[in-house]
């Protein structure tokens, strides 16, 4: 390894999939996969989700991350050592110099979510639990502007001193993150039950193209989130292991989600646009409810986007790491990366539509290059999965599967107009 060691790697694989759970949980993933799902049949709806999953999802992430377990370099060296090994042409490191940029897009994303999320409970805590907030007035917009301070201020703090490789902080936030979504989740379940599904919809055509929109970003990929992990954990840990466990946690918090989101989900007519859904129309949807559950989703997405913010600045924080940079030169190339993907975030367009195609994109030219372009030797050693029918298995979907749906679902989005 070259200058990736200073804050140490994780002993074992418990510390990565709380890393990728409260991640994507941080973002407002589930919590958009949990709304998807009551518009397209409510808990019949997971069976979709689970097929893309599985089909999709599950190979391009193993994929991504074999390349960080062979490289064990940051993104764009690593990247570069991978085609010079397999003798690939080098519009495939484009793939990496993407992966950089949606990560701070990414985090750009969560730091609007976790200053939102402050803004919005000392709003709650203020008025005695009153939902409703003026977005026009200038305290709530210097409230905004405040919590991102505070928000890239600690998550620059907890990134320069590594405390989210630390297995014990992990966890202990896993453990109060699941705590207070259980909570909201059981009050909920007593004030309306579980929701109704609509099965007949599992037929709709409409019903799998969601489960396979959904399933690529919930999965975690596109933001190098499984190529850092793959780098941070030990090579003796499996990376099916790593997948699977990932996704029942996360399939844990969903879960969780469908049960505190079912009764005001038809509340909300778009969640496609993140900001827009997390800041506006859920909580808008929960005020039909407890003030406790509203309270509870909004204190475990403070905590989790904070997790995801420290996270998604690991592949720019290794790869200024690995050029040497001081600290202090490279804390301020990390602001300044969030400060100009945040202002990319809140320009007057549609990025949402924006990431879509980048996502796909990367998604696409992945599992191009660990399909076609890398050395069958490599993969498999990397991969170590655990018998030749498995091995096989994956490469078809990885080969001719994965690139097939999205191409696809790229065209299926631009005949619906995303």
């Amino acid at each position: 390894m070259k200058k990736l060691d200073r804050h140490g790697h994780w002993p074992d694989q418990a510390s990565a999939v709380a890393w990728i759970a409260l991640t994507t949980l941080g973002l407002g993933q589930s919590l958009q996969v949990a709304v998807v799902a009551w518009h397209h049949g409510g808990w019949a709806f997971l069976p979709a989700l689970l097929l893309a999953l599985l089909l999709v999802a599950l190979p391009l992430r193993l994929g991504e991350a074999l390349l960080g377990r062979r490289a064990q370099r940051a993104l764009l060296p690593g990247m570069a050592d991978l085609t010079r090994e397999a003798d690939a042409p080098r519009f495939y490191r484009a793939w990496a110099w993407g992966t950089l940029l949606f990560s701070l897009l990414a985090c750009a994303l969560a730091g609007m979510i976790n200053a939102w999320s402050l803004t919005y409970l000392f709003h709650m805590a203020g008025s005695g639990g009153h939902f409703a907030l003026d977005y026009n007035a200038t305290m709530m917009r210097w409230g905004i502007l405040l919590g991102w301070v505070l928000s890239v201020a600690v998550a620059m703090i907890l990134s320069h001193h590594g405390v989210l490789r630390l297995p014990r902080a992990l966890h202990t936030v896993v453990i109060a993150v699941l705590t207070m979504l259980l909570v909201a989740a059981l009050v909920q379940v007593l004030h309306t039950g579980f929701g109704d599904s609509v099965g007949s919809r599992l037929g709709r055509a409409s019903t799998w193209w969601a489960a396979l929109a959904v399933a690529l970003p919930w999965g975690g990929g596109g933001v190098g989130l499984w190529y850092v992990a793959a780098v941070l954990m030990p090579g003796t840990v499996a990376l099916p292991a790593l997948a699977t466990r990932a996704f029942a946690l996360q399939g844990l918090l969903l879960l969780l989600a469908m049960l505190i989101v079912a009764p005001s989900a038809v509340l909300i007519a778009d969640p496609r646009a993140l900001l827009s859904f997390l800041m506006l129309d859920l909580p808008n949807a929960l005020a039909s409810g407890s003030v406790v559950v509203a309270i509870l989703v909004y204190a475990s997405l403070l905590l989790a986007s904070w997790v995801a913010m420290v996270a998604l600045l690991e592949p720019l924080r290794l790869e200024l790491e690995e050029r040497g940079w001081s600290t202090p030169l490279l804390l301020t190339g990390l602001v300044l990366a969030v400060l100009a993907a945040t202002a990319l975030l809140i320009l007057p367009w549609h990025l949402h539509r924006l990431l879509q195609i980048l996502q796909g994109l990367l998604a696409l030219a992945l599992a191009l290059f660990v399909g076609w372009a890398m050395k069958i030797s490599h993969a498999r050693k990397a991969l170590a999965l655990p018998d030749e029918t498995t091995y096989n298995a994956w490469r078809i979907a990885i080969r001719i599967l994965v690139p097939l749906a999205l191409l696809a679902l790229a065209g299926q989005q631009w005949r619906a107009g995303f």
